[in-house]
């Protein structure tokens, strides 16, 4: 799970703060998202916003074309403090969260999910 603190948004997010959820690996698929950094986020919504490596998201840094062609944005309108953002959902990558933690009590390597990168 990563929070995102929104400054301009295109389509789809109107509020101040948003969780995107993606792989705990980039193995899984998941972004590589480091805190600190801002990102041009490409994610899609089902039930939740999630994102991957196979998206067009991207450090903002080299999103210079994709904004040219969506325009400037506009602000989100709606307030949401990062800290309201927090939750006991399972990320929708780990659909069979009895299964990673079967593997993870035998001995095969895995990260603890979900992740929480603020921004």
């Amino acid at each position: 799970m990563v929070i995102f603190s929104v400054d301009r948004t295109w389509k789809g997010v109107n509020e101040t703060h948003v969780v995107v959820y993606t792989g705990f690996s980039e193995a899984a698929c998941g972004y590589p998202f480091e805190a600190g950094k801002e990102y041009l986020v490409y994610a899609y919504d089902d039930t939740d916003w999630v994102t991957g490596i196979c998206s067009l998201t991207k450090p903002l840094s080299l999103s210079k074309p994709d904004i040219e062609a969506f325009g400037k944005g506009t602000p989100p309108t709606q307030h949401v403090a990062a800290e309201e953002l927090k939750e006991d959902r399972l990320n929708p990558f780990l659909p069979y969260r009895h299964l990673r933690d079967w593997f993870c009590r035998n001995s095969l390597c895995c990260p603890n999910t979900p992740t929480e990168i603020r921004t």
